[in-house]
C-alpha cells in the first residue's frame, strides 16, 4: 500500500478543484442567481408555502443535545469524546453554507469537501 501524507493529499485535491471547477459555467451561473435571476428549481418551489424556521432550529437543537447525552452517557458504544462532536458541529456550521452554495449553483461538488469528509474522518 503506497502512503502518500495527508497534506499533499490536500495539496493536490485542492489544486484541483480551482483548475477543474473555476470555468465560466460557475461563474456565470454564480452571477445569474446573484442578480436574483430565478432558475427552474426556484421557479417550481415557490408554489410550496415555507416551513416556519424554529423547526429547523428546534430540530438542530434537540438533535446535538441528544448527541451530547449520548456521547457523555454511553461513551463507550459511543467512541466519540464531546469535544469532538463540537468541533464536528462546528466544522458543519462553517462549510454547509458555502459549499451548498457552490453545489446548488454549479451542480458541481467539490473534490476538497470530499477529501474532509473521508479522508481526515474515516480514519
Amino acid at each position: 500500500m503506497i502512503r502518500v501524507p495527508r497534506i499533499a493529499v490536500l495539496i493536490y485535491l485542492l489544486g484541483y478543484d480551482l483548475i477543474d471547477y473555476s470555468d465560466r459555467e460557475i461563474w456565470q451561473q454564480f452571477r445569474a442567481s446573484y442578480k436574483g435571476k430565478m432558475d427552474v428549481h426556484t421557479r417550481l418551489m415557490k408554489r410550496y408555502e415555507d416551513i416556519p424556521g424554529w423547526w429547523f432550529h428546534l430540530t438542530l437543537v434537540l438533535s446535538f443535545l441528544l448527541s451530547l447525552v449520548l456521547c457523555i452517557v454511553m461513551k463507550d458504544q459511543v467512541q466519540m469524546p464531546w469535544w469532538a462532536l463540537i468541533f464536528a458541529s462546528g466544522l458543519a456550521l462553517i462549510f454547509t453554507l458555502p459549499v451548498s452554495v457552490i453545489t446548488a449553483t454549479t451542480n458541481q461538488v467539490l473534490i476538497f469537501t470530499l477529501l474532509i469528509n473521508t479522508h481526515f474522518f474515516a480514519g
